[in-house]
């Protein structure tokens, strides 16, 4: 609909006709107005002077050519529709107060790794921790540096030498612990002396150390205090909510103590009166907590963990982060350091915070050639290269094998062929989640695949007692295309873990032969060159 006019805008009726008027109009209808339609046709002779004029004659367009007829166009094929993407794995719910928004989800899913790429620290502690259901008895004997050697040390043999609560024995035996493990043996006596003492202690993934620290945690906590007593880092909120379930496991009966989370997504207001006992979390939302939202008092901590030190060490900026609490807390505050390594970094950074610690340390773990066997087979290419691993297949009788790639394209391949003949195969890249990875192996240390193809993701911190045969499917390089000797070292370990007598095959292409020779010179050891296709002496071999 049209505005009205200007003129019609007043409020009278007079107003209304003087604007007609202004447009040339009268009281009725007349010519050229907008509103009453067109003015009556005349009737008469059409006065002289107006004839209409005669049109121009317009020159003839030319004759256009003829489009050619296009062709029919086959119809496409429908494509398939694509699948559906995986749904992430579910991490726990998080215990005691009501979850703020955002807390419990995955964190922002990272973007694939290059082949080449180290898989951080932080994902290999978690993997480990997901995998292992049983303690795990290391072989490593265990040395106590003090600085007063005459002061007396205790171990044990049971949980109930311990001065622990009715409660925790409980949970104790609810998770399966029927004895202490030999990093229990040694560090609880210390953990929960009176008057308290700082601990580092250095443990492999799966000794149950957490569950030590745990025990600790919930006999210094008193329930009668609604306040944070106990602190406990983590470098990485996944591994911050492993720590909380086992202490909800082995709490299951302390009811009354309570655990609360200080790690993204989990916000405070700031004024919250922190009621829980317990706070596990990470460095960066623990110091907002302490410092920007004050929340949580430094001054009334009375035990504090951290844990994974060599992974805060790794990871920018955690070191820096939690040195700066622990300056924080009273000089009465017990301190307890855990590491998977004790090398020169993890010391300097445990000097730094903590104050005449008692030290438990493993004896470094040599991994040696003189158990496994090594040989290598020349091809002339990636198919030649299977039919040697197929013939090494079908001449061992192989419980289960680890075969390693050096790039992801290489194991995807690798996979199809081995699946598409009936192998039963599992593949463990970089690329896969953390809980994916975990679930792999899980599921190889079943034996429900007898095959498990990786990459370099795989080749240090996973043991599979089962695995006593390692295939190379080429040679791991560096960037400059040399030999990568660590990695050829831990790869071929995996068959000699635990004492075991294990063997390892290298399948290599002819221009490659020359890496063979100098890790042999490196290592001080021989490789016997096979034949890939003289089954007499495979066979021969396999006897052995």
């Amino acid at each position: 609909m049209f505005p009205p006019h200007p003129a019609l805008r007043g409020g009278s009726m007079a107003g209304s006709e003087r604007g007609l008027r202004g447009l040339g109009a009268g009281t009725g209808p007349g010519p050229g107005c907008p509103w009453h339609g067109a003015a009556p046709r005349r009737s008469g002779p059409r006065p002289p002077g107006l004839r209409r004029p005669e049109p121009p004659v317009l020159p003839e367009l030319p004759v256009l050519p003829e489009l050619p007829v296009l062709p029919v166009l086959p119809e496409l094929p429908e494509l398939p529709e694509p699948p559906e993407p995986p749904e992430p794995p579910e991490l726990p719910e998080l215990p005691g107060r009501a979850a703020a928004p955002g807390l419990g989800l995955l964190p922002a899913p990272r973007a694939p790794p290059r082949d080449d790429d180290r898989v951080p620290l932080a994902e290999l502690s978690l993997m480990n921790k997901l995998i292992h259901t049983s303690l795990v008895e290391s072989k490593q004997h265990v040395e106590i540096l003090q600085r007063d050697p005459n002061s007396p040390l205790f171990s044990i043999k049971t949980f109930e030498e311990l001065p622990l609560k009715k409660e925790l024995l409980q949970g104790v035996y609810m998770m399966g612990f029927n004895r202490p493990s030999k990093i229990q043996e040694q560090a609880l006596p210390l953990m929960l002396a009176h008057p308290p003492q700082n601990l580092i202690a250095q443990s492999q993934s799966g000794t149950g150390k957490t569950a030590a620290f745990v025990l600790a945690m919930l006999s210094r906590a008193s329930a009668s205090e609604k306040y944070p007593q106990c602190l406990c880092l983590a470098p990485t909120y996944e591994l911050a909510l492993q720590i909380g379930q086992v202490v909800r496991a082995i709490g299951k009966f302390c009811t009354d103590i309570k655990v609360n989370y200080a790690v993204r997504g989990n916000r405070v207001l700031k004024g919250t009166v922190l009621e829980e006992q317990i706070i596990i979390g990470t460095p960066g939302t623990t110091l907002d907590w302490c410092f920007k939202q004050r929340v949580l008092d430094l001054t009334k901590i009375s035990l504090f963990v951290l844990d994974e030190a060599d992974i805060m060490i790794d990871t920018q900026g955690l070191s820096c982060q939690s040195i700066r609490i622990q300056r924080a807390l009273p000089n009465s505050c017990q301190v307890l350091l855990f590491s998977a390594t004790y090398k020169e970094p993890v010391r300097t950074f445990a000097e730094r915070i903590i104050p005449n610690p008692i030290v438990i340390k493993l004896r470094e773990e040599e991994l040696t050639l003189s158990n496994i066997r090594q040989y290598f087979m020349v091809c002339q290419s990636s198919d030649e290269q299977y039919r040697a691993l197929c013939n090494l297949y079908s001449s061992f009788i192989i419980g289960q094998v680890m075969i390693f790639c050096q790039t992801r394209r290489q194991a995807d391949w690798l996979s199809g062929k081995m699946s598409r003949d009936g192998h039963q195969v599992a593949i463990l890249t970089a690329e896969l989640t953390v809980m994916q990875r975990a679930s792999v192996i899980q599921r190889f240390r079943e034996g429900k695949e007898k095959v498990l193809i990786a990459t370099n993701v795989c080749a240090r911190g996973i043991d599979v007692q089962q695995v006593t045969t390692v295939v190379n499917f080429g040679l791991p390089v560096d960037e400059d295309g040399e030999p990568d000797f660590e990695t050829y070292l831990h790869r071929i370990g995996r068959a000699g873990r635990f004492g075991h007598r294990g063997i390892a095959f290298s399948v290599v292409q002819r221009e490659t032969v020359q890496l063979v020779h100098k890790i042999e010179e490196y290592f001080q050891t021989t490789i016997k060159q096979l034949d890939p296709y003289d089954m007499d002496e495979l066979e021969k071999l396999a006897a052995e």
